[in-house]
């Protein structure tokens, strides 16, 4: 917790073990006793975190309906992502740098992937022919999505990228995409809300 907590103002480069000892008030040979290294507890630290997300992860009730259930999943996704901003920036980061957090990364991608494929095919009846199709929408649109917090969030050192959309606005505007590429029309009228209709109507083609 006391490394989480640090993580919300500094990446990882910026950490020592003494900060890490300071925020949890206990001396660097209690430390030393756990772990080797500050990269260790870093470790230990995403482990817990793909753990939280596992057990946090939404399961979809088939007659929950296609749309809301995708809204729960996509609002899931993105709350959990913008609560623990600091730790993801510095777990997207560290990534690339090391070999066993690129492994736990792709890991915790794989896993929701697969919760996404799984609550997919419950809702159109295990037709699971549709698969491999399904898996490459989840990981397309996904990717956008991560793009947006990434960007919103500060993830990677520069952005340009500003929203004129609230954090619900754009979990609406992601479950549509999201929706409309797996399922190839839009969402029925009655699961709508009045910003999912504004999205619709926007997309529409100009008439002359």
């Amino acid at each position: 917790m006391a490394t989480a907590k640090l993580m919300e103002t500094r990446v990882f480069s910026e950490i020592n073990v003494q900060d890490i000892c300071d925020q949890a008030e206990v001396a660097k040979g209690t430390f030393y006793i756990q772990f080797k290294t500050k990269e260790d507890i870093i470790r230990a630290l995403f482990e817990e975190f793909i753990a939280f997300e596992y057990n946090s992860m939404p399961y979809v009730d088939p007659e929950t309906g296609a749309f809301r259930s995708m809204c729960l999943f996509v609002g899931w996704y993105e709350r959990t992502f913008r609560i623990n901003a600091g730790l993801m920036r510095s777990f997207v980061r560290l990534s690339d740098l090391d070999e066993e957090v690129a492994a736990l990364w792709t890991q915790r991608n794989n896993m929701i992937v697969q919760r996404g494929i799984s609550n997919y095919l419950l809702q159109t009846r295990f037709e699971k022919d549709r698969k491999k199709l399904a898996l490459l929408a989840i990981r397309t649109v996904g990717g956008i999505m991560d793009y947006t917090l990434f960007a919103r969030h500060g993830i990677h050192q520069a952005s340009d990228f500003t929203a004129d959309f609230s954090d619900d606005e754009l979990i609406q505007f992601h479950s549509l995409l999201m929706y409309r590429c797996l399922y190839g029309e839009d969402p029925p009228k009655e699961d709508r809300s009045s910003m999912v209709e504004y999205f619709i109507d926007r997309a529409q083609p100009a008439t002359a």
